[in-house]
């Protein structure tokens, strides 16, 4: 009798024990990679992970691929143009990026295997499959989970680029830093810029990396793998669970461009506003009353108040597929096609200019470099040595390289 209590004794503790253990795990939870916590978890969420918000792109089962919400710094791919599998870029965002994450953050990012087909635009060879914790996104991955028009799969148009109407959800804005160009050269990215950022993929040629352009259609021939003035919006398939747990509510800054303001931003809006009809004349980086009263009147075509300043509003509309078919309509108007600002363009109609300032490009004959008219290397030169240039592919064909300041 005394043997048969201290049996059943020993046999309701242990089932005790076992029963807590069981009870106490989450099996269940970690079999499905869901808990209470990240039941919700869904595309467009954002995930706070180190000091970056990130963007859910995709949720499979117990993984979910991000992309940090920003460009969060400008790095070059390569210094000697290399793919992918042998870059720079990947080398230091699986070391140095990937080891700022704490310990429990690295446990939940996940290595994945990554393909690395070549560019059916261009032919060009993107190097052998990887294995990445941190990684740039391929074009077939831009597609696939930003969306896809078809025009891809069409091949290649003369401009080795393209726009959709998935540009805006492309477009990226800057988290606001700095990068030394190549020449040593501190320059100043402005929070809430808006930036372009490099792929994985090669572009056409050695030592061009296609990349997400300014205000999001993708440059399939890409820039050269050497810039430092491109950005990065690293990726990574991490743990569903820890990510539902960290969901965020990420706040961008909005930034305006106006009348005064110079630069590679400019040079995008108004050769936007060219095409679109609104503007004539060159895409000179100058923002002038020309170029403001041409997006007063884009703004006028969507029924905004007619500032004459671009803020991410504007940028939206004006690099949207819909910006088309808005000018469409406005020019059925009368009173928007007879604007004088617009049809007289005497810009076009006059014979060329001996003024410098009216050209795009200005080249160096001393040292055989052209840039931006803007740029600051042109007020540097001496009168003699400064040649004007209508086009980039003039300034190219008459030997001139171009600068690693403005990168024009």
């Amino acid at each position: 009798m005394h043997i048969k209590s201290q049996a059943a004794r020993v046999f309701f503790v242990l089932a005790l024990v076992f029963s807590l253990m069981f009870s106490s795990f989450p099996f269940s939870d970690h079999a499905t990679g869901l808990s209470e916590g990240n039941a919700s978890l869904a595309v467009g969420d954002y995930v706070k992970f180190g000091k970056y918000d990130w963007k859910v792109l995709s949720v499979d089962g117990e993984k979910a691929l991000v992309i940090t919400n920003q460009v969060v710094e400008d790095r070059l791919f390569d210094e000697a143009g290399k793919t992918w599998d042998q870059s720079s870029l990947r080398e230091y965002l699986n070391g140095e990026f990937y080891e700022q994450f704490s310990a429990d953050e690295k446990d939940a990012i996940l290595l994945t295997e990554n393909e690395n087909p070549a560019n059916s635009w261009t032919g060009s060879q993107s190097g052998s499959n990887t294995q990445d914790y941190v990684f740039a996104l391929s074009i077939p991955e831009v597609l696939e989970y930003f969306g896809d028009s078809g025009q891809f799969s069409k091949g290649p148009n003369e401009d080795c680029r393209f726009s959709d109407e998935f540009d805006a959800a492309r477009c990226a804005t800057h988290i606001g830093g700095s990068f030394t160009s190549p020449d040593g050269e501190v320059n100043t990215d402005k929070a809430g810029e808006v930036k372009c950022w490099w792929l994985r993929t090669t572009g056409k040629g050695e030592g061009r990396v296609s990349a997400i352009d300014y205000y999001g259609d993708i440059w399939v021939a890409g820039y050269r793998a050497h810039l430092s003035s491109i950005g990065v919006r690293p990726a990574m398939w991490i743990d569903a669970q820890y990510a539902g747990n960290n969901t965020s509510t990420p706040v961008e800054e909005t930034f305006t461009i106006k009348k005064g303001d110079k630069g590679w931003d400019v040079i995008h809006i108004q050769a936007k506003l060219i095409e679109l009809g609104y503007l004539s004349g060159n895409a000179d980086g100058d923002f002038g009353k020309k170029t403001e009263e041409a997006v007063k009147r884009f703004q006028k075509a969507y029924g905004l108040e007619q500032t004459g300043v671009i803020t991410n509003t504007e940028m939206a509309l004006l690099f949207s597929a819909a910006a088309n078919s808005a000018r469409e309509q406005e020019s059925a108007s009368p009173s928007i096609t007879a604007a004088p600002a617009v049809t007289a363009a005497p810009a076009v109609t006059a014979a060329p200019s001996n003024n410098q300032d009216d050209y795009a490009y200005i080249g160096n004959a001393n040292s055989k470099k052209f840039h931006y008219s803007w740029c600051s290397s042109v007020s540097e030169m001496k009168d003699k040595n400064k040649v004007p240039f209508s086009t980039r592919e003039e300034a190219i064909n008459r030997g001139y390289k171009p600068c690693k300041r403005c990168n024009p």
